[in-house]
């Protein structure tokens, strides 16, 4: 990478110090191309952050291992509660994508927030060696749970999952359980509407003793009832198919299969 190569947009006295960034850039890993001058230029205006990238390529890169002391240079508190270390510990980041990440979190602290939240929710992309992309979860996000149709983890509690509309009724399915509406819906259905309670025993005119469901006469005093009780008949159903049955209906609707009496 030659210094002749910077952009006419970056000032001639800031030239030197992107040149500088962006060689340090692309010494950890970030790719050469239009957008490098950009992520320098990113990086030029949290200046302890970048000096902390050139004292971390002139110790030689040391490795960032879990459950060992990081680098002091790594070590710098970030918004969020972050460090450089974290970075790529936590979101698989490489050195040069945590430093840029870093300086994002300083410059613009909501919008990297969200877009860490997001990684971990969602995952993010990297490129493969044979320049193929692939969808990769960052190792935090094994700490959080994730939606049982989708995969999307969930770094906080949702009504319904954001991609895919999952929510506590699929889950009591998933559990072999149904869901309070739909048990009220069969309900219903099979047996009708009893949420009322039981139907009301009716009385004799005569005696005022109970009449029992289609007694025509009192069994106290011998009295006629009028009008006779009417027990409330459940559906049926086709014993082959399983339809709905209209009351008297000798063949099924759907199959054709005789209805016993």
């Amino acid at each position: 990478m030659q210094a002749n190569q910077i952009p006419s947009w970056v000032p001639e006295k800031s030239r030197k110090l992107i040149w500088k960034i962006a060689s340090a850039l692309k010494e950890l890993g970030y790719s050469e191309g239009p957008m490098l001058w950009d992520a320098a230029r990113r990086m030029a205006i949290t200046p302890a952050l970048t000096e902390d990238m050139f004292a971390y390529i002139a110790a030689g890169k040391p490795k960032v291992e879990a459950g060992q002391p990081s680098p002091r240079m790594l070590s710098r508190q970030l918004p969020g509660n972050y460090t450089v270390a974290s970075l790529m510990l936590d979101l698989g980041l490489s050195p040069a994508g945590a430093f840029l990440l870093g300086a994002e979190l300083v410059n613009n602290t909501p919008a990297a927030l969200k877009m860490i939240e997001k990684m971990i929710e969602e995952g993010y992309c990297i490129m493969l060696p044979d320049g193929k992309r692939a969808l990769v979860y960052p190792p935090i996000s094994e700490k959080y749970p994730s939606c049982p149709n989708c995969g999307m983890r969930w770094i906080r509690k949702y009504e319904n999952c954001p991609t895919c509309g999952y929510n506590e009724k699929y889950k009591q399915i998933d559990l072999g359980q149904l869901p309070e509406s739909v048990k009220e819906m069969i309900r219903k259905e099979l047996l009708g509407d009893i949420s009322k309670g039981p139907d009301q025993t009716e009385k004799c005119p005569s005696c005022g003793a109970p009449i029992k469901a289609g007694d025509k006469i009192c069994e106290t005093c011998g009295a006629t009832v009028k009008q006779p009780v009417q027990r409330r008949s459940a559906p049926r159903f086709c014993e082959k198919c399983g339809a709905k049955l209209r009351k008297g209906a000798r063949f099924c609707e759907m199959c054709g299969a005789p209805v016993r009496a």
